[in-house]
């Protein structure tokens, strides 16, 4: 991409020489590496919202800096492995704002996408509009949703932990829930009854 410049954060002391190594021994213009400092806090997300798109490390995802930069509005490029710590970007993207093109399967993956988004504009412009519509009509910035369904978990915690309830997980069903307290509340099980029952 003859235009692209990769723009990193300037941590920790001593990266930038080494990633201008790393840049003349793979043959790439260092200049095209742009390394800025951390921006002040009520700053660092519209600074984040001037890049064009980010793209993901591997093996160790990007987590608030990635719900941070989701909230500017900024397309993210992850590639999910098997460690939780590897699957962050990508439970962001798909179950957090519903959006999978820019999940990659591998890391020629990423490449792949990088590229065909930077050569399409109206495909590139579309998912950026996807992507700033998003944060206001899907999961992963409804805090007052988050919030409720956090106290839910909670309540029914302490109700299986007063040995009220067991709570039980079932990954048998099928289908999408649309709200945690109706899911929570279906796979609760009554123990006295259920001991009852055993017992008869």
């Amino acid at each position: 991409i003859p235009q692209a410049a990769v723009w990193m954060l300037q941590y920790p002391r001593g990266q930038a020489q080494r990633l201008q190594q790393l840049a003349e021994e793979a043959n790439l213009d260092p200049s095209r590496m742009v390394l800025t400092p951390y921006a002040p806090s009520h700053q660092h997300i519209s600074v984040k919202a001037l890049a064009d798109l980010s793209v993901d490390s591997i093996s160790y995802n990007a987590h608030t800096t990635a719900a941070d930069t989701l909230w500017g509005g900024l397309p993210h490029v992850t590639l999910p492995e098997e460690k939780m710590a590897a699957r962050v970007g990508a439970s962001l993207l798909v179950l957090g704002l519903g959006i999978g093109e820019c999940v990659a399967r591998n890391t020629g993956d990423i490449g792949d996408i990088v590229v065909a988004l930077a050569r399409h504009t109206k495909r590139f412009a579309s998912l950026r509009n996807k992507f700033a519509e998003a944060r206001h009509t899907m999961p992963l910035f409804d805090t007052v949703k988050g919030v409720r369904n956090l106290e839910v978990a909670l309540r029914l915690t302490l109700e299986a932990v007063e040995g009220r309830f067991h709570v039980i997980s079932s990954h048998a069903r099928g289908g999408r829930e649309p709200d945690v307290e109706a899911k929570l509340l279906s796979l609760r099980v009554d123990t006295e009854q259920a001991e009852k029952r055993s017992a008869g």
